[in-house]
């Protein structure tokens, strides 16, 4: 089967996050089932150098975070219409609304609804019309199945108008690399977070939280304590302003963006993983931190409330302030008991979501709306130790000097050749 993928962007983007790690992990997967899958997403600044295929996911890069969108229907219709067999489209933010120019078989990935916080992270024109937009979304897709990450998405799509009858939910993985190593434990009091710096992940309160935490602990650990945040976004500066504000540069180590190894380790080193965002669609790193063996202290909000299992790998925090979050950190320092039991949970429960059997649920969600088993024999792509393509079927050609791309037609397929008429539908 021949799939086009809609994605903002790539993981190989700077500001790459969960999502992107979800729609690539199940694409991955069904190229190794003998599919072939192209991403469409947005290009960046030093683009040129990434790799056009990625564990045998095709990668075409248009546009920026605005402009993508209009590329998308653009090309659609001007080069890929009937050259595919089944569209996902991701939501990030806004989806591409790939119903009004495409009659193929699609799915839509939802990870979470922004609503509201478009108006934190965008300028209010733009936060406007990207709400409306949103809005727009169960009539765009009407008929056609929903894949939300968590209950907590999938309550929200209902209350936004979207029939629960189409909705399926399909949680994302963590990578079997992540493993606990509870003898690698820092030998202090060490609080870490990782993930995009946005102003909704409020990693501001973080900060604030992680200075009521140390009034809360005696001089050697207080001493000793340290707050790790890791990863880039365009928060950072006022997380660094709130820093100095507060006095604690030697306290609070910015890392910027870790490579996967990095973040293994130190999640591994870490006492307590610290979430507190004011939604997510499902939270990913919190179950990476997890399979380290570390627990979670986190907002009691849409998303972190089905990842985090209040109790028991960790604490979900009810009243969304600085002082409440500190109390809750503060809480599992001091007590090693507690905080030793939650992580042994915290493994079994961070076991429960691997990548494949996340992607075998993705695929019976193609099977709905195909009508057709996914193969289950596997096709491997050879490639080359720097990732390129060496050969594969069906082939996209790429003539990257000149924006100009191509893909063989798949006699196999038991699609019709879309026409115009229906991509417009």
């Amino acid at each position: 089967m021949r799939i086009l993928a809609f994605n903002w962007r790539d993981i190989t983007h700077p500001k790459a996050g969960g999502a992107e790690q979800f729609i690539h992990e199940i694409s991955k997967r069904l190229v190794a089932k003998g599919h072939s899958v192209t991403l469409y997403c947005g290009d960046y600044k030093g683009s040129e150098n990434a790799p056009q295929m990625i564990d045998g996911v095709y990668m075409i890069r248009r546009g920026n975070e605005f402009t993508l969108y209009i590329h998308a229907v653009t090309d659609y219709l001007g080069k890929f219409f009937g050259k595919y067999d089944l569209i996902i489209d991701c939501n990030n933010g806004i989806p591409f609304f790939s119903p009004l120019f495409s009659g193929v078989p699609k799915i839509l990935v939802v990870h979470h609804f922004m609503k509201e916080i478009f108006f934190k992270e965008v300028s209010f024109p733009h936060a406007s019309l990207a709400y409306i937009l949103e809005r727009a979304i169960p009539l765009a897709y009407m008929g056609n199945k929903v894949i939300a990450v968590s209950e907590t998405t999938r309550e929200e799509a209902i209350s936004m108008g979207i029939n629960p009858k189409n909705i399926r939910i399909v949680y994302n993985g963590v990578s079997s690399k992540l493993c606990p190593a509870f003898e690698n434990k820092a030998k202090y009091p060490l609080i870490v977070s990782v993930g995009r710096l946005k102003k909704y992940k409020r990693l501001n309160m973080l900060v604030e939280a992680f200075g009521k935490m140390l009034e809360q602990l005696d001089n050697e650990m207080a001493s000793k304590a340290r707050l790790v945040i890791a990863g880039k976004g365009d928060a950072e500066d006022d997380i660094r302003n709130t820093i100095r504000e507060l006095g604690l540069e030697s306290k609070v180590i910015m890392k910027g963006y870790i490579s996967e190894e990095e973040k293994c380790k130190l999640l591994q080193e870490s006492w307590v993983f610290a979430a507190p965002s004011s939604k997510e669609g499902w939270g990913i790193a919190v179950i990476e931190a997890n399979a380290c063996g570390t627990p979670v202290v986190a907002f009691d909000v849409p998303g972190l409330r089905n990842s985090v299992r209040d109790g028991e790998t960790g604490i979900l925090v009810r009243e969304e302030t600085s002082e409440a979050l500190g109390k809750a950190l503060a809480r599992l320092v001091v007590n090693k008991e507690e905080r030793e039991r939650m992580a042994r949970a915290a493994v079994s429960w961070g076991k429960r979501f691997d990548w494949d059997s996340c992607a075998q649920d993705f695929m019976n969600v193609i099977d709905e709306v195909v009508g057709r088993k996914v193969p289950e024999k596997p096709v491997k792509v050879p490639v080359s130790a720097d990732r390129t393509v060496i050969s594969a079927k069906p082939a996209v050609v790429y003539c990257l000097a000149h924006k100009a791309y191509d893909l063989d037609d798949d006699p196999g397929s038991v699609y019709k050749k879309e026409t115009k008429a229906d991509a417009l539908r």
